[in-house]
């Protein structure tokens, strides 16, 4: 497997064209001063009083649960579809997935020297109306990853520049997706409101940027309501990142409050939900600080049937996670995809497509960097 994410690997950043687990590294007793050991202590004292409890419906025990067939759909009802695994990562998946007339794949390598940056199409973050959840969420899992579901409209405007959409003929360039005079294309994007789905995680994560990958991936689907013409699902995605030595990682909170459901989640039958109470929580609270992020149109999903036409957008800074969480998340998909398999497909061709870029003013950026 490539660049596979060992459990003790300090490594949240690892290679996309290597063979070999990243290297690891080990803190001996004689390197830890009697100062790094107290803090520790307070800071390990600190997580175990901060950390929120689990709570689970009662409705759902290890044996009971609702059945989650055919009212919600991780990629366009996955649970409809054939079986497929990620023993290849993607490279033995029917139809449209390996045809050779599939042009606009996803996911990509990003090189960040040749991100056309295009500052009109405007920050993400205040488009999405993400309201704090009263009471519980859904989770299920589908036999390869878990897809988490809110109540309620959850919304997002997705700007796209004013083309023709991707029809799906052979004779549809990719070189016409750009932005027309003054930037921005002029699309309506108040007009153009996108529902929340429900959002995955991949490990690591699908992109790379400048060949290398993150520990993780959270990937959040939303969909157009009722007849359109412009692109009718948009995806955006958020990396997660441990710190160099795991030492000092810092976890999650947020991440803390769902993968502490996972080991229950793992012995549920796929597709049946489990209820967690997340009251409080809003899906803006990962969203980063830095706002710069990258788009491309036209994408496809990273399952089968990997119908293409998506809209793309994923973050360039990462959000923290530490070494407990990548565990945690590592043992529900190994538990799910056997011992070793990460869910990631492998990266696709470019194919004439441009990576563009919104880069945070706040940040001072000069360019998108590959951190």
């Amino acid at each position: 497997m490539r660049s596979a994410m060992g459990r003790q690997s300090s490594s949240s950043f690892s290679s996309a064209s290597s063979s070999s687990s990243s290297s690891s590294y080990y803190f001996s007793s004689s390197f830890i001063s009697w100062r790094e050991s107290l803090i520790f202590l307070v800071v390990l004292m600190l997580g175990l009083m901060c950390c929120p409890p689990l709570v689970l419906s009662s409705s759902d025990d290890l044996t009971g649960g609702t059945s989650a067939s055919g009212s919600r759909d991780l990629h366009f009802g996955d649970h409809d579809l054939p079986s497929y695994d990620y023993g290849k990562h993607g490279h033995d998946w029917p139809g449209v997935c390996t045809d050779p007339k599939s042009r606009f794949q996803s996911p990509l390598d990003v090189n960040v020297w040749k991100v056309a940056r295009v500052q009109d199409l405007g920050d993400l973050r205040p488009r999405a109306d993400y309201p704090r959840v009263k009471g519980e969420v859904s989770l299920f899992h589908n036999g390869r990853t878990f897809e988490m579901a809110l109540d309620g409209a959850n919304t997002m405007q997705l700007p796209m520049f004013d083309v023709e959409p991707y029809n799906f003929s052979t004779s549809w360039s990719a070189k016409s997706y750009i932005p027309q005079a003054g930037g921005y294309g002029g699309i309506d994007v108040v007009s153009r409101t996108y529902y929340l789905k429900q959002c995955h995680f991949h490990m690591h994560s699908e992109t790379a940027v400048q060949g290398k990958y993150f520990d993780l991936q959270m990937h959040c689907v939303h969909a157009l309501k009722g007849p359109h013409k412009a692109p009718s699902h948009g995806v955006w995605g958020v990396f997660f990142k441990r710190g160099y030595y795991s030492f000092w990682d810092t976890c999650n909170p947020v991440l803390d409050r769902v993968f502490a459901a996972l080991p229950a989640l793992a012995r549920k039958k796929p597709f049946e939900i489990l209820r967690l109470d997340m009251r409080g929580f809003s899906l803006s609270q990962l969203l980063p600080e830095d706002g710069t992020y990258l788009h491309y149109y036209p994408g496809s999903l990273t399952t089968p049937p990997c119908t293409e036409g998506l809209l793309w957008y994923f973050f360039s800074k990462p959000l923290p996670i530490c070494a407990r969480q990548v565990n945690l998340i590592s043992d529900f998909i190994y538990k799910l995809n056997g011992q070793g398999n990460m869910n990631f497909r492998e990266l696709q061709p470019l194919n004439d497509r441009v990576v563009y870029a919104w880069g945070d003013p706040k940040s001072g950026q000069s360019r998108i960097s590959e951190d």
